[in-house]
């Protein structure tokens, strides 16, 4: 564990608020001894939800805005407890649309989102959602004031790391269970809970599922296509039309077909099958940030030497390959080969004879600390840390171009860090 303090305000320079909710508003603060941003969650005592807390513990996903400590806390006659969160540095979706709409004037249109922005975009909420689903939770408030953005060091036009936050009003639920309170933001309720509604309870007559998820994400990307909300009303989300939808959605095809199924009444997929949908997965597979994001290794036969990583460089052409997943420490082997769509995404070897520095000659070569190592929560840390001493440090016996283009491949040595 750090040796730093998390859990006492005086540890924090707060800064200015950032959002505001239900059960809370929000602040940035800077951590005085490790200088690194965090938001700090305070709720008033007789508004704690101690569900959110044990359920930000069960969360460690990069798509997923992550705990990292709570305590409590009495300013003036106010008891508050503090709940201390990873920051994204970046904006919300919700200011992200709103700020693209504002930009449009008589000559210019609205700055759409480019359909490989909503792609990546969309990939990364499927596989925070797929976690969250996984650990038999149920978000209930999947919107854009609750998707957030994140600028990786060195990459300021993306794409960008999106993180789902804001587990104020989750539930923990078993995948095929049902519950009944009403909550959530109103144009995002899917239909079932809006049908048994009772004006005077704070249930539904109707149980619902994970499938509201589905449904607010399906609005989501509604939203990040059109930059509008495609209902406005309650009345509207019960009597709406798909072809109306779909008229005016221009996603595509492959999009097209699959909001129409998210936004159905009756049936809706789950997260697990959207993703294995062809375009999804074609794209994903092709897609160097997202490969490197989930750590998804493409390896080609065996009659081929070396290990094999994604360069978007130089482009040949390649036999059917086979995909190998390894994502939330569960590995998943597809046996059968698998055809990527053309073009197929260009690969480069890299050879046997390059060995990367082990984790204690690393660490030593760039004088990072066991506090720096410590206080890194997770291996996504971990990279974007040793990424930053990379950037101005001079190597002698390692080739950093070569290193940085490998990070991924040798994930062992940022898990294996530990230090006598």
């Amino acid at each position: 564990m750090s040796n730093f303090i998390y859990d006492s305000i005086d540890e924090y320079e707060v800064g200015n608020k950032i959002g505001e909710g239900k059960y809370g508003e929000v602040f940035v603060a800077l951590h005085s001894k490790s200088n690194m941003h965090y938001c700090l969650k305070f709720i008033k005592f007789e508004d704690i939800n101690h569900q959110e807390s044990k359920i930000l513990l069960e969360l460690d996903h990069i798509s997923i805005i992550k705990y990292i400590s709570s305590f409590e806390l009495k300013i003036e006659n106010q008891n508050y407890f503090v709940i201390v969160l990873e920051y994204a540095n970046g904006y919300s979706l919700r200011k992200n649309l709103d700020d693209r709409k504002k930009e449009e004037t008589i000559i210019t249109p609205q700055k759409l989102f480019t359909l490989e922005e909503i792609m990546i975009y969309f990939i990364q909420l499927l596989h925070g959602l797929k976690y969250i689903h996984g650990k038999n939770i149920i978000h209930r408030d999947i919107k854009p004031e609750n998707i957030l953005f994140h600028q990786q060091e060195g990459n300021p036009n993306g794409p960008h790391l999106v993180k789902i936050g804001d587990f104020g009003v989750s539930k923990f639920l078993k995948v095929g269970d049902a519950t009944k309170t009403v909550t959530g933001t109103n144009l995002y309720f899917s239909p079932e809970i809006i049908n048994g509604k009772n004006p005077k309870e704070p249930k539904t007559t109707n149980p619902y599922t994970h499938a509201v998820d589905i449904w607010a994400l399906g609005i989501v990307l509604y939203e990040m296509v059109t930059l509008n909300t495609p209902f406005h009303s309650e009345r509207e989300i019960l009597f709406h039309k798909p072809n109306q939808i779909r008229k005016s959605f221009k996603g595509g095809k492959d999009l097209e077909n699959l909001l129409s199924e998210m936004l159905s009444i009756y049936s809706r997929p789950s997260v697990d099958v959207i993703l294995q949908y062809p375009f999804i997965k074609n794209f994903t597979h092709s897609n160097k940030f997202l490969i490197d994001l989930y750590n998804i290794r493409i390896i080609i036969p065996k009659t081929v030497e070396g290990n094999i990583l994604i360069n978007h460089k130089n482009h040949i052409n390649q036999q059917p390959i086979q995909i190998n997943h390894k994502e939330d420490d569960l590995e998943i082997d597809n046996k059968e080969t698998t055809q990527i769509a053309q073009p197929t995404p260009p690969i480069s070897i890299v050879p046997k004879s390059f060995k990367p520095l082990g984790p204690e000659k690393l660490i030593k070569e760039l004088g990072l600390t066991k506090d720096e190592i410590d206080s890194a929560d997770s291996t996504g840390m971990i990279i974007e840390l040793i990424r930053l001493k990379l950037k101005d440090h001079k190597m002698k016996n390692i080739d950093k171009s070569k290193f940085v283009n490998t990070l991924q491949l040798h994930m062992e040595i940022f898990k294996s860090h530990n230090l006598k």
